[in-house]
């Protein structure tokens, strides 16, 4: 039992560290965003900004010492990421999010949306003369959540992937769900 006891808290440790992970980068970003947005004086988009990135800092605070979320949640936490990225590259990409689900209260890992959402944005080249479409969707069969990321058309970046936010994604799904996770 003790065994088992030391297993599930290295487990939940795990899970804990990988799931930790908000980008400084982003968070750089977003204050230029704002600092940008001081200097042209709309204090309305100011205003929206700093409450979607508030509202991004406190879902990050409360999730990473949770192991689940409402899935309402994190929908909620990819919407204010999606509004402070439009502030960034506006006119560069497109944004739809369809949940087809009984309710939006079942469980879901924290950050799992996100992760999927913000990969697009690291590796796609984003321009205004080829928007990106991003969608979002989200089903329900037989209990199982099915979360499908993508966009079109795709326009890799010159940035070379590490693979880390997907591998990071996939192991805290697996340490979450074992062989249902895929």
């Amino acid at each position: 039992r003790e065994h088992m006891e030391n297993l599930e808290k290295q487990s939940r440790f795990q899970l804990q560290a990988l799931q930790s992970h908000l980008s400084p980068h982003f968070l750089f970003n977003c204050l230029n965003t704002i600092s940008g947005l001081a200097r042209s004086q709309d204090t309305e988009a100011i205003t929206s900004t700093i409450a979607h990135l508030g509202g991004l800092l406190r879902y990050a605070l409360e999730a990473t010492s949770q192991t689940q979320v409402y899935l309402e949640e994190e929908i909620r936490f990819t919407q204010n990421y999606i509004a402070l990225q439009q502030n960034r590259f506006e006119g560069c990409f497109q944004f739809d999010l369809q949940a087809q689900l009984s309710d939006t209260y079942k469980l879901c890992p924290p950050f799992c949306i996100q992760t999927l959402v913000e990969n697009i944005f690291s590796h796609n080249e984003l321009s205004r003369t080829k928007p990106i479409s991003i969608r979002v969707k989200i089903t329900e069969q037989n209990r199982l959540i099915q979360i499908a990321v993508e966009n079109s058309p795709r326009i890799p970046s010159e940035f070379e992937s590490t693979g880390t936010g997907l591998q990071n994604l996939r192991e805290r799904l697996y340490l979450l769900y074992k062989k249902e996770a895929e």
